[in-house]
């Protein structure tokens, strides 16, 4: 066999091997959440909220601000990974007039699928949460396998998928998801009374509506002064999502939390305290758009392309090698003519 030829052969090998190296062992790590994610995404819309300060002072015509302006400003990031698992800081600060209402959660995610999992030892403290939490995974499905955990009420709820669209000139696939529950999450309890005097209660009455009225109206002298308050959450929100990159470029979010008055057993809702209807700013949207398109560019290459390419240099290799395994015969004849004319002359001798 010709050196070249095992050198070819040696080379076709290579190749085989890379192209199954790309796609199995590189492009499922490029699609893993990467350590250094920071994504800051904008929302504008429209708020409800309560003014404690004017509902404590009596002044009932202003305790209730509808209507207001409100931005939301949701920054996700990476605090630190460990293997296939990711700590991720959900932060986000509610804007509406003067009022300003931040949170912040942290979870631990798998980097493939993005479900919550337990956090890793040595790590940030995280919530324990069940199903997605900040973000969909690469080549999210086209089916109803997801459920979405909500930080408000700190429970979790079926994802539906509800079809195709276009966002950014970009395909994507539909999410929604409706959640409710008592309120849970103690930033935002923090900006709400716990309890109200009997008489502040009684001075609502004219800004409530009549349904409301008649089912508050006769509890009012069994309740204690000051009246305990319950919240209850429901939150609606719709995901545009990017179908090869998984980036969400748009989003509606819909929630309202209630104030209630637990009695007899059960507790009956009052007022909204809190209602927030926004969508994701045009700015927002541009800058996933150019995320998703890098991304799916990357997974695109590393997915198919090279492979496809390292498989088939491989193969012409691999040919190459099996052609130039043995000499040629015009390359061999003349040398063995000489030998028989050599011959002949020793025996003419």
């Amino acid at each position: 066999m010709r050196r070249s030829s095992a050198v070819w052969g040696v080379i076709g090998l290579v190749l085989i091997a890379l192209a199954a190296l790309t796609r199995f062992v590189v492009t499922p790590y490029m699609a893993q959440l990467p350590s250094d994610t920071d994504v800051t995404v904008t929302y504008t819309g429209t708020a409800t909220l309560l003014n404690a300060d004017a509902l404590q002072t009596g002044d009932v015509a202003n305790a209730i601000a509808k209507d207001v302006p409100v931005t939301i400003d949701r920054r996700v990031h990476v605090l630190d990974t460990s293997g296939s698992t990711a700590v991720v800081a959900d932060e986000a600060t509610i804007q509406a007039g003067p009022a300003v209402l931040p949170s912040t959660h942290t979870y631990a995610v798998d980097r493939t699928s993005l479900e919550a999992v337990g956090g890793p030892d040595g790590a940030p403290a995280v919530e324990q949460a069940s199903g997605l939490t900040v973000a969909f995974p690469v080549h999210p499905a086209p089916e109803d396998r997801y459920t979405y955990w909500d930080p408000q009420s700190r429970t979790s709820a079926p994802i539906t998928y509800t079809g195709q669209d276009t966002r950014q000139g970009r395909d994507v696939r539909v999410y929604t998801t409706t959640v409710s529950g008592n309120l849970k999450d103690d930033a935002t309890l923090a900006t709400l009374p716990p309890a109200l005097p009997k008489d502040l209660l009684a001075g609502l009455a004219p800004a409530l509506p009549a349904d409301v009225m008649a089912a508050v109206g006769p509890l009012v002298p069994t309740l204690p002064d000051p009246v305990p308050l319950a919240y209850t959450a429901d939150t609606t929100l719709t995901f545009y999502v990017d179908d090869t990159s998984g980036v969400v470029l748009d989003a509606r979010l819909q929630q309202q939390v209630t104030a209630g008055v637990p009695a007899n057993g059960s507790v009956t809702d009052v007022t909204p305290v809190l209602a927030v209807d926004a969508t994701v700013t045009p700015e927002s949207r541009q800058a996933a758009a150019g995320t998703a398109a890098s991304i799916s560019t990357a997974l695109t290459v590393l997915g198919a392309v090279a492979p496809i390419v390292l498989l088939l240099l491989g193969v012409i290799a691999l040919v190459v090698a099996f052609v130039r395994r043995h000499p040629s015969a015009q390359a061999a004849t003349p040398a063995s003519e000489t030998h028989i004319g050599e011959e002949s002359v020793a025996l003419d001798r």
